[in-house]
């Protein structure tokens, strides 16, 4: 039987930021691919992100019946916003409509909660 301690969330190990490339085109001076940072999100977080973007549905059929229904556009969005660290894509924000990116079609103020 194995020790119950060992579990608990004093032992759990951190997750390090990883650096990555995501394109060959984007270069600095000298020719080498700029890198991106990005980070683990918590569970906390995707669930608030995840909760921004739901929105009630009305099931066809049935009057005064509803059912929740993610955008997912807006969720992989955001998603993508907050786990980017470098470059800062939460303060690219749209001056003219308020929205993260030209992809995201929510309507709410992005990022608000992360």
């Amino acid at each position: 039987m194995s020790n119950f301690s060992a579990f608990m969330k004093s032992n759990k190990k951190q997750r390090q930021n990883e650096l990555y490339a995501a394109t060959k085109s984007l270069t600095d001076e000298n020719g080498v691919p700029l890198l991106w940072e990005l980070r683990a999100i918590t569970t906390r977080e995707n669930e608030a992100i995840r909760e921004e973007c739901m929105t009630e549905v009305q099931v066809p059929g049935k009057p005064g019946m509803y059912r929740p229904r993610v955008n997912m556009s807006a969720y992989q969005a955001k998603l993508m916003a907050a786990a980017v660290v470098t470059p800062d894509l939460r303060s690219r924000v749209r001056k003219s409509d308020g929205r993260i990116c030209s992809w995201c079609s929510c309507g709410t103020s992005p990022m608000r909660s992360i």
